[in-house]
């Protein structure tokens, strides 16, 4: 498999799971082999959503044709002039067996220059439809991000297991007694259900939350009246 294949694999299979991920966050209900931007229309999709997947879509154009090719019927994606000269240079190089240094006609024979006009070719054929689809990612994104986070959002806050859960039962686990005290006085004892923080102001305190701006002014004052009881010298020292 070469680059050039990777990049239309990828690069098709970009658009297929919008539209899934279209069909879940709205709860459409269509069968994954079933997740087109014709039946999410049907099925009640927002129009915005639906016009900058269709233009995602149009901008695909002859490339998603050529990945058909590639992978369902074995079609050779041409990298040079002579891609048969080409890779037999390429071998001999690997073998590092003495090359040809010219053809029939005299014309110079170079492995660099062949590999650096197949790229060269492939960068001008796939700029452009990927600059166009990161523009167009973005557009769907913004478009989504209020659903996917009213609706998954309480979902996330209210896990009990998976990657969330357990990375903020670890944050909670490393957090200092005083920490602790300062939500549940009456317990400091490790373990204690009593101990564990509420799972809205632990997302709020992770470091990697977006929303750790948010904490309530309250908050604040709870977490720096603990840990000034607890660490006298600091209070002294700011005195």
């Amino acid at each position: 498999m070469t680059s050039a294949d990777v990049f239309l694999m990828r690069y098709i299979s970009i658009l297929d799971c919008a539209v899934i991920l279209t069909n879940v966050i709205y709860e459409l209900g269509l069968n994954i082999q079933k997740c087109t931007i014709n039946n999410i229309r049907k099925k009640g999709a927002p129009p915005g959503v639906v016009k900058v997947l269709s233009k995602m879509l149009d901008d695909q154009g002859a490339l998603r044709d050529e990945r058909n090719a590639r992978f369902h019927h074995g079609t050779e994606h041409i990298l040079t002039d002579d891609d048969q000269v080409f890779h037999a240079l390429s071998m001999l190089e690997r073998m590092k067996i003495a090359t040809i240094s010219s053809d029939s006609s005299g014309n110079k024979l170079d492995v660099s220059h062949f590999f650096g006009t197949g790229l060269y070719s492939l960068q001008i054929k796939f700029n452009k439809p990927t600059k166009s689809l990161v523009k167009s990612l973005n557009i769907f994104y913004n478009i989504i991000e209020p659903d996917f986070e009213g609706r998954f959002g309480p979902l996330v806050a209210a896990a009990t297991h998976g990657f969330c859960a357990r990375r903020e039962k670890q944050a909670w686990s490393f957090a200092p007694s005083a920490l602790r005290r300062a939500f549940h006085p009456a317990s400091d004892r490790k373990g204690d259900p009593a101990s564990r923080v509420p799972a809205k102001a632990l997302l709020r305190l992770h470091p990697h939350s977006r929303r750790r701006a948010e904490v309530q002014p309250s908050l604040h004052l709870k977490l720096k009246s603990s840990l000034s009881r607890s660490f006298p010298a600091i209070r002294a020292r700011r005195g």
